[in-house]
C-alpha cells in the first residue's frame, strides 16, 4: 500500500514508514498526465473562437491577376483574411513587394503582414491559383472601416506587364461588426 500525502505535513511529523517514495508519491502519480491536465486547463481558459465571417469581394488587375477575399476572422491582436488568387498571366507575380502589404484601420494604424518565411514576397506562379490566409498583427478594432492594401509599392490599374499588381480593398464594416459580435 502506498500512502499519498496531499498538502504539507504538520511540523514535527514524520514521513509514514510505508511511503517508499519519500513524500513524492503524488508527483510520481500525476507526472505522466500533467501535460494533458495543463492542456485541458489552457483550453478552458482560452477565449471562444467563432467561425470566420464569409466575404465576397474580388478585384481584377490589368495584368491578369484576380484576387478574391473570402473570409475574415481575428483575435485582439491578429487579423486573418481568407484569400484566393488566380494568376492568368504567364509571369509570376508578387503580392508583397518590399513589405508593402498591410491593413489600414479607420484610425490610420497599420496592421502588419506576417508573411510565410518561405515566401515573404507572396509570389504566385504564372498560370496558377493559390488559396490561403493572410495574417496581420496589431490591435484589431471591432468597428469602423479597414482597408487591405496589397502591394502598396506596386503598379495599380491596367499595367498589363507588371509583376507587382497593386490592389486596395475596403473591408465591409458589416462583416467586421458581424465577426466582432460572434466573438462576444
Amino acid at each position: 500500500m502506498v500512502v499519498v500525502s496531499v498538502g504539507p505535513r504538520p511540523v514535527g511529523s514524520r514521513r509514514p514508514a510505508n511511503d517508499p517514495f519519500g513524500g513524492q508519491a503524488m508527483r510520481l502519480l500525476f507526472a505522466p498526465i500533467a501535460p494533458v491536465i495543463a492542456l485541458f486547463i489552457a483550453m478552458l481558459a482560452a477565449p471562444a473562437v467563432a467561425e470566420p465571417v464569409d466575404m465576397d469581394l474580388d478585384m481584377r488587375h490589368g495584368n491578369g491577376t484576380h484576387v478574391f477575399l473570402r473570409s475574415l476572422d481575428w483575435s485582439d491582436t491578429e487579423l486573418r483574411i481568407g484569400i484566393r488568387v488566380i494568376n492568368s498571366n504567364e509571369k509570376d507575380v508578387m503580392l508583397n513587394y518590399v513589405d508593402s502589404t498591410y491593413v489600414l484601420t479607420a484610425d490610420g494604424d497599420p496592421l502588419v503582414l506576417v508573411p510565410p518565411e518561405s515566401d515573404e514576397s507572396l509570389s504566385v506562379a504564372g498560370r496558377s491559383t493559390v488559396e490561403g490566409n493572410l495574417v496581420f498583427m496589431g490591435k484589431v478594432p471591432t468597428s469602423g472601416e479597414m482597408s487591405l492594401i496589397l502591394n502598396d509599392k506596386g503598379d495599380g490599374g491596367d499595367n498589363e506587364v507588371t509583376n507587382r499588381p497593386r490592389f486596395e480593398f475596403v473591408l465591409p464594416s458589416d462583416a467586421i461588426e458581424d465577426a466582432a459580435s460572434k466573438k462576444n
